[in-house]
């Protein structure tokens, strides 16, 4: 460190030599601390200037999206009743299923027949889900269109929808497929687009249906 001092008294020596400038050694060293500051100010003024590092900003942009994605998480609302211990509305993120929905609402009752829904079904938003019991479901007949019942499309049991004129098991098999995979009826005249239900047969039906 002191040959170091040494070396640079001396270029600066040579320096005012060569120059024709007189200065103290107090001078000097005085000159030199206000050189240091303005170095030392110029670079600290481009560390700030620097981006953040990599890591960092990655790090906040993960914290940023993950908040974003709970907070815009859509709801839906769905209203659970029947054969359930606690019925009443609910509400799930989408793509939630019916098997959800009935968690939610405590499980079934003793007497619940869960074979007349499909569990696996996606929920929509507002619609209504009734869990039979194993005997109102086996009585099912073609009694509801008497009543003036209309039978909704997308939430009816296969017993519910044989129970239609001129439809039997495969037919109402046919619906509940055409239901599942495009995520339920938006309205009823899409009961054309299944196979073996022509015009006839729909004018037999389409008074004692909905899709609400």
């Amino acid at each position: 460190m002191r040959a170091w001092f040494d070396f640079l008294r001396e270029r600066w020596d040579k320096f005012c030599e060569e120059n024709g400038l007189v200065l103290t050694f107090k001078q000097q060293i005085g000159l030199a601390i206000l050189l240091l500051l303005f170095l030392g100010g110029v670079s600290f003024y481009y560390y700030l200037s620097l981006p953040k590092p990599l890591k960092l900003i990655e790090k906040s942009e993960r914290k940023l999206n993950f908040s974003k994605e709970f907070a815009t998480e859509a709801k839906i609302a769905v209203h659970i009743g029947g054969e359930v211990k606690k019925p009443g509305v609910y509400y799930f993120p989408t793509g939630k299923r019916v098997i959800d929905a009935v968690k939610a609402a405590g499980g079934t009752k003793k007497g619940a027949n869960l074979d007349a829904i499909n569990l696996a079904r996606k929920l929509r938003d507002g619609e209504k889900i009734i869990i039979p019991g194993k005997e109102s479901s086996l009585n099912l007949s073609s009694t509801n269109a008497d009543k003036n019942k209309l039978i909704n499309l997308n939430t009816a049991s296969l017993e519910e929808l044989e129970s239609l004129p001129g439809l039997g098991e495969t037919l109402a098999q046919r619906i509940i497929e055409y239901r599942e995979k495009n995520e339920g009826f938006q309205k009823i005249e899409e009961l054309k687009e299944i196979e073996g239900i022509g015009k006839k047969k729909f004018s037999q039906i389409k008074d004692l249906v909905t899709v609400e």
